[in-house]
């Protein structure tokens, strides 16, 4: 299958698993194409691992990665210390609400993780708008980090029960707090893993009787849905120096597309890779999310959102067909919508 003409920075379809188990098989990094631009794309198990710890590989557009992917920073051991039992109420909280039918995207995945933001910030939900806006935007750096002086300043002053404060009291520079305040502020992978968490378990036999019977299963089930369908199907990555698959060798310069999608279905390393699985063992971990307390504060979200449902409805189950959910997107990739009915 010739793949030069596959542009992976659209998305190409509803299931681009196909396209990612043929790229395993024609080579280690097969020429597509990347918003137009010629690249490599990386979809077996063992090459993505390498790639995503070659430091000579790094985002495109030279800004640090965010959310679940943030790379490790000072302020971390802030940040590990969240309490589990508030990111669990807040989702308590949100699916109270919840009643009769809903679209567990909209109603549900798509709020809960700018909730626990807000929250944990202690910023308001009226002001995360604007500041993920301004984080966004290469030009809007200034005006972010003017945002957060008044309340960084405030928490000087008279620290809150908040996340702020903590940051504040570690006597840390005002620009390394809003730095590492911009690393929280996406929140589309949380979003997106939430919804691909539910969908597998909606859409695998018994999945609902299991996730509520069995601690084990739910317990590994977010986990599993990181694997079956992580929330990036493709990492763009611009290398800085030549480095070489099998084969293959990329220039310094050249772009490359690390593929958690492949690798977390590569029939090397994962059995029946296709099919949600909590019961399969976890001996080779996906590449979903690297290590550290951004990815563990992500998989605390989906494991929290797991156990508040399971809590609040004995019966949770699809109110369309499975072929009619609709999985889109390969930068950031999750169902549209997940309608419902609850009881």
């Amino acid at each position: 299958m010739a793949f030069d003409g596959v542009d992976f920075g659209a998305d190409p379809g509803a299931n681009p698993h196909g396209l990612l188990a043929a790229a395993r098989a024609a080579g280690r990094a097969v020429p597509v194409l990347f918003r137009g631009e010629p690249a490599r794309l990386v979809a077996r198990y063992a090459d993505v691992a390498d790639g995503l710890a070659a430091t000579e590989l790094t985002a495109p557009d030279g800004r640090p990665d965010v959310g679940p992917y943030a790379a490790p920073h000072p302020l971390d051991p802030v940040l590990a210390a969240t309490p589990r039992a508030l990111i669990r109420s807040l989702a308590d909280g949100l699916v109270a609400h919840l009643d009769g039918a809903a679209d567990l995207v909209a109603d549900f995945a798509a709020r809960y993780p700018s909730l626990v933001v807000s929250r944990l910030l202690g910023l308001g939900g009226s002001a995360l708008p604007e500041l993920r806006s301004l984080a966004a935007d290469p030009a809007g750096a200034e005006r972010f980090a003017r945002r957060l002086t008044g309340p960084i300043a405030e928490r000087r002053g008279e620290p809150r029960d908040d996340l702020l404060s903590r940051l504040v009291a570690t006597g840390a520079a005002d620009e390394e707090i809003v730095d590492f305040v911009r690393l929280l502020l996406p929140v589309e992978a949380v979003c997106h893993g939430i919804g691909n968490l539910l969908h597998g378990v909606l859409t695998a036999p018994d999945g609902w009787a299991r996730v509520r019977a069995d601690a084990a299963y739910r317990a590994a089930a977010p986990a599993e849905a990181l694997r079956w369908e992580p929330p990036a199907a493709v990492r763009p990555r611009r290398a800085t120096g030549p480095l070489t698959w099998g084969d293959v060798t990329v220039a310094d310069g050249d772009l490359v597309l690390l593929s958690p999608a492949g690798a977390n279905r590569d029939p090397d390393v994962f059995p029946d890779p296709d099919r949600f699985d909590p019961d399969r063992p976890a001996a080779s971990p996906g590449l979903a999310f690297p290590d550290g307390p951004h990815a563990d504060l992500a998989r605390a979200q989906l494991a929290a959102a797991l156990d508040a449902l399971a809590a609040r409805f004995t019966t949770v189950e699809l109110a369309v067909p499975p072929d009619e959910v609709v999985v889109s997107g390969t930068l950031v990739r999750g169902p549209e919508r997940l309608p419902v009915k609850l009881a």
